[in-house]
């Protein structure tokens, strides 16, 4: 008879799971740095002078 269920099924779900989590969003916060970066530059070449 087992007295407790077993627990490493659930383990490894909840490993996937955090790393599939922090995968999104190390992903995500690169995209979104990255897209204010380029509306950074935008906003500076538009307030630049002309190049001569």
């Amino acid at each position: 008879m087992q007295d407790r269920p077993r627990s490493t099924s659930k383990t490894g779900l909840i490993i996937v799971l955090a790393c599939a989590a922090a995968f999104i969003l190390l992903v995500g916060g690169y995209q979104f740095g990255k897209s204010l970066a380029k509306a950074d530059n935008a906003q500076q070449a538009a307030a630049a002078p002309p190049a001569r």
